[in-house]
């Protein structure tokens, strides 16, 4: 994600949903390079099996999916935040 996308997604209500959140941009690594998930994983102290990841990018779910990770793909640039709302909340739940 680049800079202006970062601050784009930001500011959607959705944002402030999160625990932990990286930015490619910051990072210096793309998806779906394994590294950039084993890095929000350290980062932010994560259990891969503890985590829910969106992304609009079908190899990125699956690279998410094949380390352990929840993932739920979610349509480009306009987040479906009641969908990952419900996401998060079953989440909660298991």
């Amino acid at each position: 994600m680049s800079f202006p996308e970062k601050e784009h997604f930001v500011s959607e209500p959705v944002y402030p949903l999160f625990t932990g959140t990286l930015f490619s941009c910051d990072a210096g690594l793309l998806k779906p390079d394994p590294a950039i998930y084993q890095l929000l994983l350290d980062r932010h102290g994560l259990k891969p099996e503890e985590t829910l990841f969106f992304d609009d990018s079908d190899r990125n779910v699956e690279t998410a999916r094949a380390l352990g990770i929840h993932a739920v793909r979610v349509r480009a640039f306009a987040p479906d935040v009641r969908k990952m709302r419900e996401e998060i909340k079953k989440a909660r739940l298991n």
